[in-house]
């Protein structure tokens, strides 16, 4: 099972977002690579990044794909665009939030222990979620590919369902995705490596772990 230290930033909620994408940047990325089913193959590159502070979670995504889709709706089939995922569990209780992000970070999010047991968070509370999506253009083999960035601060609101939540010195688990169910190159990545017959992320069992550092990286200009 693999292990990820996830750093801690202090930074003003109020940060602009541009600033802590440059901060995100300088992370090492975390290679979403495995490919659990490979009858699904694509040309796709995925990774991310990810850090904390007291009050959000940051994730920034960096994808390579030849087609690019986006036409979901907030807890729509998020999983059909061009889409990246986020799975977490808090605590040892077998709930996990399913977090999916289209690349202009529309999402889905719910909780529950799985599947077919979800709960949704409410739209109000997603359309919180701060997002940043660039996306420019390359060829490869003489053939279009989309280069698409996409940064998100999660505040720890959208975690209410864990009562007395706080993110310093927490060990949890989880598993970073990459897919496009509706897309000519249907794909299906991840960080920790999955055993399952068919695609499917809601497998908490072959989670790797977070451990949030409490060694803080304070930053003293402002964002």
């Amino acid at each position: 099972m693999k292990t990820i230290e996830v750093p801690y930033f202090e930074l003003r909620e109020d940060a602009g977002i541009n600033y802590l994408a440059n901060y995100l940047r300088r992370l090492p990325g975390i290679e979403i690579s495995k490919n659990p089913w490979p009858q699904y193959s694509a040309r796709v590159k995925a990774s991310c990044r990810i850090a904390y502070s007291d009050t959000a979670i940051f994730l920034q995504y960096k994808v390579a794909e030849p087609y690019l889709t986006a036409s979901s709706t907030i807890n729509g089939d998020i999983h059909k665009d061009s889409c990246v995922e986020f799975f977490l569990a808090l605590d040892n209780s077998g709930n996990y939030y399913n977090m999916e992000f289209n690349c202009l970070g529309v999402s889905k999010i719910g909780y529950g222990k799985k599947r077919d047991q979800r709960q949704l968070i409410d739209d109000e509370k997603i359309a919180k979620i701060r997002s940043l999506t660039t996306i420019d253009t390359f060829f490869e083999n003489s053939k279009r590919m989309y280069n698409w960035e996409l940064t998100l601060v999660i505040h720890q609101d959208i975690f209410f369902l864990n009562q007395h939540l706080r993110f310093r010195d927490l060990h949890a688990t989880g598993n970073f995705y990459k897919c496009g169910d509706s897309l000519p190159e249907p794909h299906y990545l991840c960080w920790n490596m999955i055993d399952a017959a068919s695609p499917d992320f809601h497998q908490k069992d072959f989670f790797g772990n977070l451990v949030f550092s409490p060694v803080m990286q304070i930053y003293h200009n402002s964002l």
